[in-house]
């Protein structure tokens, strides 16, 4: 017989088991344990065995409840579970089934919503096996049937495979590509050229030849008289004087100069005449070199501006003044006539005009 159950009963139920998947969802890439441990929570014991861990519940109330995980440890692959359902009219899921399947889907998943819909859509009446083609709930793929003989009941097996957008991907560290070093650009060496130190120029010195010393001539006669002795003998005398003097002098003038001398040649300048400061023109007290003439009038655009400025005004203020003065004169006529003629200017003019006819 159908068991009723009310609403508040089954909305604890479904937060008892979903209590534990959500503690599970809140890693960030799904693993093997999680799984296993929200199973565990579900009072199911579970063993590793050939890649995969085998969970089976220890509550008799529930002992159809079965779980394959896949794999054993790590990254989580696939669930699959298997719960006996219940015959009345037809075929249901008892509504702790279902929340004991969307805990272990839901690791996976990662989609508390879609996955409780699915399993209610899946364990509602139905009259007979059917299957639910697989969809994308979340960050899985699901699918889910109802089977089984009639003598053995029958059985609901729901399979959920984690997408691979479940797991974050790392990004690799970008590659440090490292930066050349420029080589230096060696800047060759300019080496200055040496510059010939000028050759001195050698003055020759003349050197004079001395003169030969005259040699004195013996005297012809053996016996020379008194006079010619003393005569020879003063000749000797002088002639051995102007020797000496001769050599000293010959020695003398044959010393040759010691270094010999540098001739820088002389530079010349010739100087221009000088100019005469010009006079000022029309004479030395002229008055003409003190007017401009064309060419040192300014064409600046200020200049030739305010001077236009200026006549313009200039126009404008005499027509002004003679507008002015003519309007006052004719209003005023009469009275400037009457004046004229009672003052003593008038008068002379009067007198001055009747002596030639006329008058005033």
């Amino acid at each position: 017989m159908r068991a009723k159950r009310t609403a508040r009963v089954l909305l604890l139920g479904a937060l008892a088991y979903m209590l534990p998947a959500m503690i599970a969802i809140a890693h960030h890439d799904p693993q093997a344990e999680d799984v296993v441990a929200v199973a565990q929570s579900q009072m199911m014991q579970c063993a590793p065995a050939g890649g995969q861990q085998d969970c089976s519940s220890t509550d008799r109330l529930h002992a159809s409840r079965h779980a394959t995980i896949t794999p054993d440890a790590g990254p989580l692959k696939s669930v699959t579970t298997r719960v006996n359902g219940t015959v009345n009219s037809g075929y249901y899921m008892f509504a702790e089934d279902q929340a004991w399947n969307a805990a272990l889907h839901n690791v996976g998943c990662n989609d508390p919503n879609g996955v409780a819909a699915f399993m209610a859509e899946l364990g509602k009446d139905s009259p007979g096996p059917f299957t639910l083609e697989p969809r994308v709930i979340g960050e899985c793929s699901i699918t889910g049937s109802l089977a089984g003989p009639p003598l053995a009941g029958p059985v609901y097996t729901v399979t959920s495979t984690t997408l691979a957008s479940a797991f974050s991907t790392p990004t690799p560290a970008p590659t440090r590509v490292p930066t050349p070093t420029p080589k230096p650009t060696v800047t060759p060496t300019v080496k200055p050229t040496a510059t010939p130190a000028p050759t001195p120029t050698a003055r020759p010195t003349a050197t004079p030849t001395g003169r030969p010393t005259p040699t004195p001539t013996a005297p012809e006669t053996a016996t020379p008289s008194l006079g010619a002795s003393a005569s020879a003998s003063g000749s000797a005398s002088a002639s051995a004087s102007t020797s000496a003097s001769s050599s000293a002098s010959a020695s003398a003038s044959q010393t040759p100069a010691g270094t010999p001398e540098q001739t820088v040649a002389g530079i010349f300048f010739t100087p221009s005449p000088s100019e005469g400061q010009p006079g000022p023109a029309g004479g030395a007290w002229g008055w003409g070199g003190t007017v401009p003439t064309a060419k040192d009038v300014s064409t600046n655009a200020a200049s030739l501006g305010g001077s236009a400025l200026a006549a313009l005004f200039l126009l404008v203020m005499m027509a002004f003044i003679g507008e002015l003065f003519n309007d006052t004169y004719e209003a005023n006529y009469d009275r400037i006539m009457a004046g004229w003629r009672k003052s003593w200017i008038g008068r002379l003019a009067k007198g001055i005009g009747g002596m030639f006819g006329g008058g005033a």
